[in-house]
């Protein structure tokens, strides 16, 4: 496994003893879900090709292309493209992922940007429409086609992926005769970034989802986890399921959005937030119940030489300054429990092994979460 996970304190015997015992069962059940398998036995590495030939056909008919899906689906689109470098400089430049929203400004303002470009509305759903979904769609739609509803207009056209859980985006497609991708209906939104939900934005923005996937399928079918890949998900379902909090931190831009995606998953607690560091040092507080996580970086993609000026770094890298500040901010708070999460860098293979990672942390997560609420 690539990724490097190091806890803050020395786990009990006890608890070592308990995840032993525990984790197999938990892999057992991992291996039952669609997304695991799809890893497991390639599956996901066969949709590939397909993706990328859309991905193609969708940018060489584009200027700008507009993604909308359920809010969970865009958290996860929205952590990836945040972290992982793209090989296609303008790649996502022209790719809009929209936040759901009813804000009249946020509107006014994509108008704006799309106003006498070829669009692409790319509608992605996996689950029956929210509100906020149904109004995101309808009223980009309408601004991209008037009221040809079913005909491509100055170039804009409205692409669909679909599955039997999407209720008016799939009976809209149909009924107006837009090009419509059907995928799984085992798509779990919690679990889906080496699903077409991931997959095909990824590829749009130039993004090789090939090594993406590689990694992915790798971090999955790890030894690791026989090991001691449970320790982390283990002692942080034993922390929450107590009704301690959590706080994900970073000191790296392209780990924000990655954090906000983790924060709202279901097996972390309502006492929780996020930090981006060191702009929001009031919110790491000495508290020991609170679990620490901090998302870290070895290396940067870039560096700046500073000049000098009162605790700079000795060599006058900004990026070294970065990684001492953040390795003493994080020791300081020696008493409190914590981990590590590191990865070298953020190329397409790493940030697949990352998020693979992370996927397996939630989901054993919320499986000894279960086994404490059933031994009490």
């Amino acid at each position: 496994m690539i990724i490097n996970v190091s806890m803050r304190q020395t786990i009990e015997e006890s608890d070592m003893k308990r995840i032993e015992l525990e984790r197999e069962n938990a892999l057992d059940e991992l291996w039952k879900t669609r997304w695991v398998n799809d890893s497991v036995f390639k599956d996901d590495f066969a949709k590939i090709e397909e993706i990328n030939q859309l991905a193609r056909q969708i940018s060489g008919e584009s200027d700008i292309i507009v993604v909308v899906s359920s809010d969970k689906n865009i958290r996860t689109i929205k952590a990836l493209l945040s972290m992982i470098h793209s090989e296609e400089k303008a790649g996502k430049q022209n790719l809009i992922i929209w936040e759901n929203t009813f804000s009249v400004s946020d509107y006014s303002s994509l108008f704006s940007r799309i106003e006498g470009k070829k669009t692409t509305l790319l509608a992605i759903s996996t689950s029956k429409e929210s509100t906020q979904l149904n109004a995101s769609y309808s009223i980009i739609k309408k601004k991209l086609l008037g009221s040809n509803r079913n005909v491509s207009t100055g170039g804009n056209q409205v692409i669909t992926v679909t599955n039997a859980k999407s209720i008016t985006i799939s009976e809209d497609a149909e009924a107006n005769k837009y090009e419509r991708i059907v995928i799984s209906d085992e798509i779990d939104e919690d679990y889906s970034a080496n699903t077409e939900v991931a997959l095909l934005p990824l590829a749009v923005a130039g993004i090789d989802i090939n090594s993406y996937i590689e990694g992915f399928s790798s971090t999955v079918a790890s030894p690791k986890w026989d090991m001691d890949g449970a320790v982390f998900p283990y002692e942080l379902a034993k922390h929450v399921y107590s009704g301690g909090g959590v706080l994900i931190e970073t000191w790296h831009r392209e780990y924000s959005a990655l954090c906000r995606w983790l924060i709202a998953s279901d097996c972390i607690t309502d006492n929780s937030k996020t930090a981006f560091l060191p702009c929001d040092m009031n919110c790491i507080e000495s508290d020991n119940k609170t679990f620490e996580i901090l998302m870290t970086l070895t290396e940067s993609r870039e560096d700046i030489m500073t000049p000098q000026f009162e605790n700079c770094h000795e060599d006058g890298s900004l990026a070294m300054l970065l990684e001492r500040e953040e390795r003493l901010c994080f020791e300081r708070e020696s008493a409190r429990k914590g981990v590590s999460i590191e990865t070298r860098y953020l190329d397409s293979e790493n940030g697949g092994a990352l998020i693979a990672f992370l996927q397996m942390s939630k989901a054993m997560v919320e499986f000894f979460k279960e086994g404490f609420t059933s031994s009490n």
